[in-house]
C-alpha cells in the first residue's frame, strides 16, 4: 500500500508484497542448483569434453545464482516498515529495474541452452541433465510471466489517479476473462457488478494482500462478548416456527446440493454406498422416471443424492430441475405425506452463475409486475403507494423463474386438487432462502396456508417496508457466526472502513500479519504478538497515510473524536436502500462442542448490522453443517 508504481504505470501489487514470492523463488532456484550440482558431480562429467555443453550448463547456474542474490535483497527491502510506511521500501522499484534485465538475460540463455540441448549430436551422458535443466528453467520463467500478468493493470497510468471509467473497464475486463461466454443478460449483470465494485473501491488504493491483512487483523482483534439481551419479537411468531420443524426441513435444503457436496461432507464408504444404490446407470436415457427431470446427468446422481439425504421415496417427487443458468436456480417439488406438506426446496449458491446472482445487489421494486397479475393486484399490502417494497434484483428474477416453471406445468394447481388439506412449504438455503422468501410472497395470495423456511438467508433480501409481511410467513434460521445473514451493501461498506482503520493502526509489517494471522486460523496454539508494541510512539493516522488515502481516512480520524455523523460508512449506507434478512430470525449456536449441545434465541435484524469475523464464519454457513448443528440437543433457550 499504495499500489506499486513502476515502468510508467500502477500495478496491482504493493512494495511490501515481494517477501513471500522472493523467498519462494530463492528456495526453488536453490533446489534447482543443488540437484543439478549433485547429479553433475555423481556422473562422469569429464567424458563431456564439449565446451558448449559446459558453457550452457554453467551459464544457467550462474544466472540463477545472480537471480537468487537479487531476490534476497528484494525480500529484505520489501520486509521493511509497516504497511503504511512505503517510504522505507522506496528502493524496491530500483531493485525491480535491476531484476528486469536479468530476467531478459535468463530467457535468452535458456533459449540458447534449449536449442543446444535438443539439437546437439555430442554423445554425452549428461545431455539428459541439460534437457531436464532447461525444462525446469522454462517452468520458472512461465511462472514469473503468469505472476506479472496477474498484477498487471492495463489501464492505470502512473501520472494520474485512476478514474471511475478506467477502473470500471479493468473490472469488466477481469469479469469477461473469467467468464468467456455470455449472453445479453450476463453482460448486463457483469456490468452492474463492475459498476458496484468500482464504486466500492473508488476512494481507496488497496491491493488484495492489504485487504487480506486487514481482515486477519479484524479476525484476531478482541471481540465484544455476544449480548445476552433477550429479544421479544413485536409480532409473535406463528406456532409452526419451532426448532423441531426447522430440524425436519433442514434435510431438504442439504439434500438438493448434489452428489459433490454430499461426498465432500460424508467421507465414508457406507454413506457413499447409500447414494450409489440409488444411482441408475444411464437412467436418464434408458429408464422412465415418475417425474419430470431437468438438468441432471445421465446417471441422475443429483436426484439420487436428494433421495438419500431427504430419506424420501421416488414416488414422492413431483418435479426436479437442476438446470442452472443466470437467474435460474435448481429446485425440487415433492409431497411429504408424513407432515402433510407440499414442499418446494430451492438450492443455494453452488456455481459461478449463482455467485453472479448473489452479486446482483441492485434493488428492484417487488410490485413492478403486480398490476398485471389478476391475483397479486388484489394484494393491497404489496402495492401501498407510500410503502414501496424493494428486494434483491437477482433473487426476485430467480423467484419469478421458479414461478413461471410452476405455472407453465400447472404443478401446484394439480397438487392442491389432489391434496387440498396440505400446506405449501417453500424452503431454501443461502441464495435459495432469499428466492424461497420472495416466491412465498408471490404465492401467498393463490395458495393458503403457506410457510417458508429460510436457512442462512442473505442479509440483503427485502427492504424494511416488506419486513413485517415476511414475519407472518417466513421462518429464518442462522447458525453461529455465519457471515451470509450479515452481508449487505451497508455491512460490507462498514467492513471496508474497519479494514482500513485496522491497517492504519497497525505497526507490524505485512508479512508478519499474514504469517501470524494464517497460523492462528490453522492452529489452536496462540502465536503471541510482539512484546515491543508498548514502546511504540502513537502517530497521527494522517501523518502515516499516503496521499491517496487522505480523503477517506481523514474522516475516520475525525470519527474517533466523536464526529460520528461524518463516518464514510454511514454516508455510503444512505446512498442505497437498506435491504434486510427476511422473516422472524432464530439464532442457533453451539454451546458445548464436546457434549454437542446448542442454544437458540430470537433476534432482531439490527443484531446483524455488523459482519462478525471469526474462524467459523464460513463453516457455519455450509448446508451440511447447518443440518448437523440443528440436530444437536438443545441446551438453552434464551
Amino acid at each position: 500500500m499504495p499500489s506499486l508504481v513502476a515502468l510508467g504505470r500502477r500495478w496491482n501489487i504493493a512494495s511490501d508484497d515481494f517477501v513471500f514470492p522472493s523467498l519462494s523463488e530463492i528456495l526453488i532456484r536453490l533446489a534447482w542448483i543443488s540437484t543439478t550440482f549433485v547429479i553433475f558431480m555423481l556422473k562422469k562429467w569429464k567424458n563431456c569434453i564439449d565446451q558448449h555443453f559446459l558453457i550452457n550448463l554453467f551459464s544457467l547456474i550462474g544466472i540463477n545464482g545472480i537471480t537468487i542474490l537479487t531476490c534476497l535483497i528484494l525480500a529484505l527491502v520489501s520486509a521493511r516498515g509497516s504497511i503504511l510506511e512505503p517510504h522505507k521500501r522506496r528502493h524496491v522499484t530500483k531493485i525491480i529495474y535491476i531484476r528486469l534485465p536479468l530476467f531478459v538475460c535468463e530467457i535468452i540463455i535458456t533459449t540458447l541452452s534449449t536449442s543446444f540441448a535438443y539439437s546437439s549430436s555430442v554423445s554425452c551422458n549428461l545431455n539428459i541433465v541439460l534437457r531436464l535443466t532447461v525444462m525446469l528453467q522454462w517452468a520458472l520463467i512461465v511462472t514469473v510471466l503468469v505472476g506479472i500478468a496477474i498484477v498487471f493493470n492495463p489501464f492505470c497510468n502512473s501520472r494520474i489517479q485512476p478514474t471511475f471509467r478506467t477502473e470500471n473497464q479493468v473490472w469488466m475486463l477481469r469479469f469477461k476473462l473469467f467468464l468467456l461466454r455470455g449472453n445479453e443478460a450476463m453482460r448486463a449483470a457483469l456490468k452492474d457488478i463492475a459498476i458496484l465494485t468500482t464504486s466500492f473501491f473508488a476512494d481507496v488504493d488497496l491491493v488484495a494482500s492489504d485487504i487480506l491483512a486487514g481482515l486477519l487483523l479484524l479476525v484476531h482483534a478482541p471481540h465484544q462478548p455476544p449480548s445476552c439481551t433477550t429479544y421479544v419479537p413485536e409480532i409473535e411468531p406463528p406456532k409452526w416456527m419451532t426448532l423441531e420443524n426447522a430440524r425436519y426441513m433442514a434435510k431438504y435444503i442439504a439434500a438438493i446440493y448434489g452428489w459433490e457436496i454430499y461426498m465432500l461432507y460424508n467421507c465414508g464408504c457406507c454413506d457413499w454406498l447409500k447414494m450409489c444404490k440409488r444411482i441408475k446407470c444411464c437412467g436418464k436415457c434408458c429408464s422412465r422416471q415418475n417425474f419430470p427431470l431437468r438438468g441432471d446427468n445421465c446417471c441422475i446422481c443429483a436426484t439420487a443424492t436428494f433421495l438419500t439425504v431427504a430419506e424420501c421415496k421416488e414416488t414422492d417427487i413431483i418435479f426436479v430441475s437442476f438446470a442452472n443458468e443466470l437467474y435460474q436456480v435448481p429446485f425440487i417439488v415433492l409431497v411429504d405425506v408424513k407432515t402433510k406438506n407440499i414442499v418446494i426446496t430451492i438450492r443455494g449458491t453452488a456455481s459461478i452463475m449463482d455467485a453472479i446472482n448473489d452479486l446482483s445487489l441492485d434493488d428492484e421494486a417487488f410490485s413492478i409486475d403486480v398490476d398485471q397479475d389478476p391475483i397479486l393486484s388484489r394484494d393491497e399490502k404489496l402495492d401501498a403507494p407510500d410503502k414501496e417494497v424493494r428486494v434483491h434484483r437477482g433473487m426476485l428474477r430467480s423467484a419469478r423463474y421458479v414461478l413461471e416453471i410452476l405455472r407453465a406445468n400447472r404443478i401446484l394447481e394439480g397438487l392442491k386438487m389432489r391434496y387440498p388439506d396440505f400446506t405449501l412449504v417453500c424452503c431454501g438455503h443461502s441464495l435459495g432462502a432469499g428466492v424461497a422468501t420472495l416466491l412465498t410472497l408471490l404465492l401467498k395470495q393463490s395458495f393458503s396456508p403457506i410457510q417458508c423456511f429460510a436457512f442462512s438467508p442473505p442479509g440483503c433480501v427485502i427492504s424494511e417496508n416488506g419486513l413485517e409481511e415476511t414475519q407472518k410467513f417466513v421462518f429464518s434460521v442462522y447458525i453461529g457466526d455465519d457471515i451470509v445473514p450479515r452481508l449487505s451493501f451497508q455491512t460490507v461498506c462498514k467492513l471496508k472502513y474497519d479494514v482500513i482503520m485496522s491497517l492504519a493502526c497497525s505497526n507490524s509489517p505485512k508479512y508478519k500479519i499474514l504469517l501470524r494471522g494464517l497460523y492462528r486460523l490453522c492452529f489452536s496454539h496462540p502465536w503471541q504478538a510482539d512484546q515491543n508494541h508498548a514502546d511504540d510512539v502513537t502517530i497521527n493516522i494522517n501523518d502515516r497515510l499516503p496521499l491517496v488515502f487522505h480523503s477517506s481516512l481523514f474522516i475516520i480520524d475525525e470519527c474517533a473524536d466523536g464526529a460520528e455523523e461524518n463516518n464514510p460508512a454511514e454516508r455510503w449506507a444512505k446512498k442505497r436502500i437498506k435491504l434486510l434478512p427476511p422473516g422472524c430470525l432464530l439464532h442457533v449456536w453451539v454451546n458445548n462442542k464436546e457434549k454437542k449441545t446448542i442454544c437458540k434465541r430470537w433476534t432482531h435484524h439490527s443484531s446483524l448490522n455488523e459482519i462478525k469475523l471469526s474462524s467459523a464464519f464460513i463453516s457455519d454457513h455450509m448446508p451440511y453443517n447447518v443440518l448437523k448443528v440443528l440436530n444437536m440437543e438443545l441446551n438453552l433457550d434464551v
